[in-house]
C-alpha cells in the first residue's frame, strides 16, 4: 500500500461491518463497505459497481472511526506520575495535586513532537476524530501543522480562564484571579476560530475551550455562549471534575457547577462537559440538594466521560446508566495518556456496573454508541460516527482473529470486553489510509517515540524546578520498586 494513498472507489470486504440505518448501528456479517473519495457510497453485500481496489478484511471488525471528546495532547511524562499522587487533605483534587506549579516555578514548554505523540497515541486505538483542549500547549500554527501531518480529524482551540492556579511551597492551592485575563483569552480563541477553522483540508475545526467552572468568571461564560452562537462552533469546558472544584463553586456562587453553567446558557447538546463526575448526590460529596442530573438531562447536555483517570483515584461517574436514563448524551474521552478509547469504553461500562451494583447497569452498546454516534451528535456531525452512504469515510479496522478474542459471536461485545488499541489494524480518515498493518503511515513512529523518551527524561529531571516543596519525581510519587542502575 502506498504511503497515504487515497482510496478511490475502494471496497473493504469484511468481516463484520458496523452499518447504520434509521438512527441505529447494526452488524452485517461478511459485509462490504465501499468508499469513493472521502465518502461512503455503499454498505451491504454483493456490490456490483466498478472498483479500483479491494481490501481483504475477513475476520476483521469494520467500525466507524471512533471519536474521543476529551483529549489533552502532549508528552505523557507527568501523567504517569500525578495520576497516582494524592493527599488525604486534598479533597480529590487529582491533577491539581501535581500540575499546579509554584509561582516561581519554570516548566519546559511542549513542542511539536509532544503534540504529535499525544494525537498519534490516540489514533492508535481507533480514534479518527478528537476534541483536543488547548492546541497541545503549542502555538496554533505548530498544532495545525501536526494535525495536517498526521491526517487525523481534530476539534481544538486555545484554552482560556480568569484564574491561574498555583501551589504554595507547602502545597496549598492559590488562585491568581484576573478579571481581564479571561476576556483576553476569549478574544484569542475567537481569532483562532476565524484564522484556522477548516484548516488541514477541513479536518481541523475550531471549538471554544473555557477552562473550568472554578477558573472562569460568569461573564466570560456568557460571552463564550454568545460567540459560539455567532461563529457556529461547539464549546467544551471542564466541569465538576473533582470535589474541590464543586465545593469551591458552591461556596463562591451558591450554585453547583451544573447550575452555574445552566444559568449562563452553557448547557446543551453542543456544549461538551469534560468529566462532570462530581455532581449533586455523588458519594464523595457532602451535598445532594441540587437537581444536577435532571438539569443535564432536561437540556440534552453532553458529558465526556474518561473513566481511567478517575478509577486511578478510586472514583467513578455514578453512573453511565443513570446519566443515559436521565437523557444525558454520554460520550467517551481519552483525556491523557495512556490514550486508548477501547479500554475507556470497557472501564466506562464496568464502572457503571460497579457503581450501580448491577451487571445490567451498562452494556457494550451503550459505550460503543458513546464513542461513535453520541460523540458525532455532540459535534453536530451527522456524517461522522456511523457507516452509511453519504457519511465520511472515517473507518477503523480491528483484528478479531486473535487469541485474546477466541471465539467471537458478538463482535461489539468482544471488542469492548476483550479488545484494546493493540487490536487496531488499519485506520482511514476522509477515505485515506493513515494506518495500515498496525503502523501509522504518515509519520515516523520510531522517531516520535525516541524523541518523546528523551524529552521525558529532561522533563523528569526538571520537576524540582517547579513542583511545590522542590521535590523530585521519586520523592513526590514513590517508585513501585527500587530501580538500580544509571539508565544508560
Amino acid at each position: 500500500m502506498r504511503r497515504g494513498s487515497f482510496a478511490m472507489r475502494t471496497m473493504i470486504q469484511g468481516g463484520w461491518v458496523v452499518g447504520h440505518r434509521n438512527g441505529s448501528h447494526y452488524i452485517l456479517r461478511n459485509g462490504q463497505c465501499v468508499i469513493e473519495g472521502d465518502k461512503i457510497i455503499h454498505i451491504g453485500r454483493a456490490y456490483q459497481g466498478e472498483l479500483k481496489k479491494t481490501v481483504n478484511a475477513r475476520n476483521r471488525l469494520i467500525t466507524p472511526g471512533l471519536i474521543s471528546t476529551h483529549l489533552h495532547a502532549g508528552n505523557n511524562t507527568s501523567n504517569h506520575l500525578y495520576l497516582d499522587n494524592g493527599r488525604p487533605e486534598a479533597i480529590g483534587r487529582n491533577y491539581l495535586n501535581w500540575q499546579a506549579r509554584r509561582r516561581d516555578g519554570v516548566r519546559e514548554d511542549p513542542n511539536r513532537l509532544s503534540a504529535l505523540f499525544g494525537l498519534a497515541q490516540c489514533m492508535r486505538s481507533g480514534v479518527t476524530t478528537a476534541v483536543e483542549i488547548g492546541c497541545g500547549g503549542v502555538s496554533p500554527e505548530i498544532f495545525v501543522g501536526a494535525v495536517d501531518e498526521l491526517g487525523v480529524r481534530v476539534y481544538t482551540g486555545p484554552s482560556y480562564r480568569n484564574a491561574l492556579v498555583y501551589s504554595a511551597n507547602d502545597g496549598r492551592l492559590e488562585y491568581d484571579w484576573d478579571q481581564e485575563r479571561g476576556g483576553r483569552g476569549l478574544e484569542v480563541a475567537v481569532q483562532f476560530v476565524r484564522d484556522f477553522d477548516g484548516a488541514a483540508g477541513g479536518r481541523l475545526r475550531a471549538i471554544l475551550c473555557p477552562g473550568h467552572t472554578d477558573t472562569c468568571d460568569p461573564r466570560v461564560l456568557v460571552q463564550t455562549a454568545e460567540y459560539a452562537a455567532e461563529l457556529r462552533v461547539p464549546i467544551t469546558i471542564h466541569s465538576a471534575i473533582n470535589p474541590h472544584e464543586t465545593l469551591r463553586v458552591l461556596d463562591t456562587h451558591r450554585l453547583s457547577p451544573v447550575e452555574l453553567l445552566a444559568k449562563q446558557g452553557l448547557l446543551g447538546p453542543q456544549v461538551i462537559l469534560g468529566h462532570c463526575v462530581f455532581i449533586s448526590g455523588h458519594s464523595w460529596l457532602p451535598y445532594s440538594q441540587s437537581r444536577d442530573l435532571e438539569l443535564l438531562g432536561e437540556n440534552g447536555a453532553t458529558v465526556s466521560h474518561a473513566p481511567y483517570k478517575y478509577m486511578q483515584m478510586g472514583a467513578c461517574l455514578e453512573s453511565v446508566a443513570s446519566y443515559i436514563s436521565a437523557g444525558v448524551n454520554v460520550t467517551i474521552g481519552t483525556d491523557i495518556t495512556p490514550s486508548d478509547i477501547v479500554k475507556e469504553m470497557r472501564l466506562a461500562m464496568l464502572g457503571s456496573r460497579i457503581s450501580d451494583r448491577s451487571f445490567l447497569s451498562s452494556t457494550p452498546r451503550d459505550v460503543f454508541d458513546a464513542a461513535t454516534v453520541n460523540a458525532a451528535n455532540a459535534l453536530g456531525r451527522s456524517d461522522l460516527g456511523r457507516l452509511e452512504p453519504g457519511a465520511k469515510a472515517d473507518i477503523a479496522i480491528f483484528n478479531l482473529d486473535k487469541l485474546n478474542f477466541g471465539f467471537v459471536h458478538d463482535p461489539i461485545r468482544a471488542l469492548v470486553e476483550a479488545g484494546s488499541g493493540a487490536d487496531l489494524e488499519a485506520l482511514l480518515v476522509d477515505g485515506r489510509f493513515v494506518m495500515a498493518d498496525g503502523r501509522l503511515l504518515l509519520i515516523d513512529e520510531d522517531e516520535i517515540l525516541a524523541c518523546t523518551q528523551a524529552e521525558g527524561r529532561s522533563m523528569l529531571n526538571a520537576i524540582p524546578n517547579w513542583l511545590w516543596g522542590q521535590r523530585s519525581a521519586d520523592e513526590a510519587v514513590p517508585l513501585a520498586y527500587t530501580i538500580e542502575g544509571d539508565g544508560t
